[in-house]
């Protein structure tokens, strides 16, 4: 039989060997899943840092549980046991602090055009209309739709379409001011809230986007027009609620994307009489 490296301690206490096994065993198990987790999503830096985190940790316990069975020489005293554990524990929380502002990140951004999603523009809708409610302000929101895009991605394909749905984008973020919310309502169709701003300046933004981007749909090079129809509600004079709101400005939108398809039409006719 092989001489034990180190003495055996005469008394030994089994719950604290149960509880310091599991508590490897635990640390362990973690540490293989984000290990795969780390392979399957690729080697980003979180991933890394979990890892380290947990070996860090999974180290100090070891050492830790090895003391509680032997008399471990003075090379590895109590404290480097305590600071091993300590310093994965604080590795492994700012892991966890940087998941979670990604999860944050990712459940209040598009992850195509950059912009809100429609969930956080809602919530942060009805905290505005709170705020003016308190504080006696005006708000506007910009209801905007990119006219024939279903046509965009039936012709040039959806790679294409995502191309103008992140130009539009684009040029939303450049015309907005640093108090204003952008966001991607969903499909085709954008949702802005400006802060402080009463019909007139909700119009003057309207007509400043749609000059942008004409110059900026120039550069993509498409085999037709593409242009937005756009309608504003402002508060409290269309709407005292975040709901209310959404509707009258979708409602003017579609009132000029309808007119605008109309005159279309007149105009076809018009080209086709002998």
């Amino acid at each position: 039989m092989l001489p034990l490296p180190w003495p055996l301690k005469v008394e030994l206490k089994p719950s604290d060997i149960i509880s310091e096994s599991l508590i490897l065993v635990a640390v362990i198990a973690l540490l293989i899943c984000v290990h795969l987790l780390h392979q399957a999503y690729g080697r980003r830096q979180a991933w890394m840092l979990a890892e380290l985190g947990l070996l860090t940790f999974a180290l100090g316990a070891a050492l830790d549980i090895l003391d509680e069975f032997f008399t471990l020489p003075q090379i590895v005293p109590r404290v480097i046991e305590n600071s091993l554990i300590c310093v994965g524990a604080i590795i492994t929380a700012v892991y966890a602090l940087i998941v979670a502002r990604e999860l944050v990140t990712a459940a209040r951004i598009d992850s195509l055009t950059g912009l809100y999603n429609r969930r956080y523009i809602i919530e942060a809708l009805g905290k505005e209309v709170m705020r003016a409610q308190r504080h006696g302000l005006e708000f506007s929101l910009v209801f905007i739709d990119v006219n024939n895009f279903r046509k965009v991605n039936n012709v040039l394909g959806h790679m294409q379409g995502d191309s103008v749905l992140q130009c539009v984008s684009k040029v939303i973020t450049s015309t907005s001011r640093g108090s204003d919310l952008a966001s991607r309502w969903g499909g085709d169709e954008f949702v802005v809230l400006l802060a402080g701003t009463a019909k007139e300046g909700a119009k003057a933004f309207s007509d400043r986007f749609r000059e942008r981007l004409n110059q900026a749909i120039l550069q993509l090079e498409m085999p037709f027009e593409i242009t937005v129809s756009s309608g504003a509600s402002t508060y409290p004079e269309d709407g005292v609620t975040g709901e209310s709101l959404l509707k009258v400005a979708d409602y003017r939108m579609y009132q000029v994307k309808r007119a605008r398809t109309m005159s279309l039409k007149r105009s076809s006719l018009h080209l086709r009489r002998p």
